[in-house]
């Protein structure tokens, strides 16, 4: 079977839907640039779906529900910086082996 009619493995509409949703982040923060840390992830949280939301929801649910003093730990590392949120999202939803990913993909050409 040639490459242009497979279809796509789970990782490479993984990988896809990251660069969409990166690529409307950085369109956010063109359009209307937002200062406070929490206020941008909150924002940036509306374009979450999928699995990415079911992790996040519970999380957001506790920050917006709780006093500050009342959040659970992860909730206020989380909220603390555009960062923080960032690197949580990447690790729990990024592929963890590119390296090896791009090598399987090249060898199945």
């Amino acid at each position: 079977m040639s490459t242009s009619t497979q279809a796509p493995s789970a990782v490479q509409q993984l990988q896809a839907r990251i660069k969409e949703f990166e690529k409307q982040v950085q369109q956010l923060a063109a359009a209307a640039p937002i200062p406070k840390p929490a206020d941008r992830i909150l924002a940036v949280a509306t374009f979450l779906t999928g699995d990415a939301l079911d992790w996040f929801e519970p999380v957001m649910r506790n920050y917006l529900e709780n006093s500050k003093a009342d959040q659970e730990k992860n909730t206020k590392t989380l909220f603390f910086n555009y960062v923080n949120f960032e690197e949580k999202l990447k690790a729990n939803f990024e592929n963890p082996d590119k390296e090896r990913t791009a090598a399987q993909q090249i060898l199945r050409l």
